[in-house]
């Protein structure tokens, strides 16, 4: 076979997954036998989101456009299933966390992406995203029975002890030998290089 040009490979991914998305939402409401119409809103979001990935792929490395397809893919996802008369009994005033967790791995995604391994200055934000979401929806699905505002109102030295103990954590750590944290050896050079 002879060899493609990269325009014409770059149209046959962007065909190959929008037949790839419309069968999979088509194919879910065969095989669930749902008698009602798609929500074209969850569809558009999911396929603007394949879109933008499409061009992150393109563009060759673009996190921007990458982290923010993803994310708009799985949030249409989300609302994909929300919105069905199905998985209607669960409000979504209670699943307002899970795009918080959406993001946190999208965040580790992207990183994945454009580094091929894993950074710390990916790494913080997402896990402390990630985190605060499944609180968040511990609260939500009354895992923990109490409402988050009288939690924070009693416990809330708490979070000053853990942030004091994670403080004191890295104070000891960073005294070891040879340790960089919270930096890898080449993300503080990215940190002196954008200083300068």
């Amino acid at each position: 076979m002879k060899k493609l040009t990269p325009s014409v490979l770059n149209l046959l991914l962007a065909i190959g997954v929008v037949l790839i998305l419309a069968g999979l939402f088509l194919a879910f409401r065969i095989f669930t036998q749902i008698d009602e119409h798609l929500p074209i809103s969850s569809v558009l979001i999911s396929i603007f989101g394949a879109v933008l990935v499409y061009v992150s792929l393109v563009l060759k490395r673009n996190a921007f456009f990458f982290f923010s397809g993803i994310c708009a893919f799985f949030l249409g996802v989300m609302s994909f299933f929300v919105t069905l008369k199905n998985f209607s009994e669960i409000s979504t005033q209670r699943l307002w966390p899970i795009p918080m967790i959406v993001v946190s791995a999208c965040l580790l995604l992207t990183c994945l992406y454009k580094y091929k391994r894993f950074r710390t200055v990916y790494i913080f934000p997402a896990t402390l995203i990630g985190v605060l979401g499944i609180i968040f929806l511990l609260f939500s699905f009354d895992v923990i029975k109490i409402s988050f505002l009288n939690f924070i109102a009693k416990w809330w030295p708490l979070m000053l002890i853990a942030c004091g103990g994670i403080l004191v954590s890295m104070f000891f750590y960073q005294q070891t030998p040879d340790n960089h944290f919270p930096y890898d050896k080449d993300d503080a050079g990215d940190l002196s290089e954008s200083v300068d």
